[in-house]
């Protein structure tokens, strides 16, 4: 259901397997800003 407050998540959160990661994006400020900055973190090699 689209827009369910109660399936929203407010953190972001990332699920590892092997050698792929799955993002799931928090539905704030914060949230969005975690998982973009979990995608620059992984692209680089540091």
């Amino acid at each position: 259901m689209i827009g369910c407050a109660e399936l929203r998540r407010e953190f972001t959160e990332l699920k590892f397997d092997g050698d792929q990661v799955e993002i799931y994006v928090g539905d704030s400020r914060q949230g969005w800003v975690g998982s973009y900055q979990a995608l620059l973190e992984l692209s680089t090699d540091e």
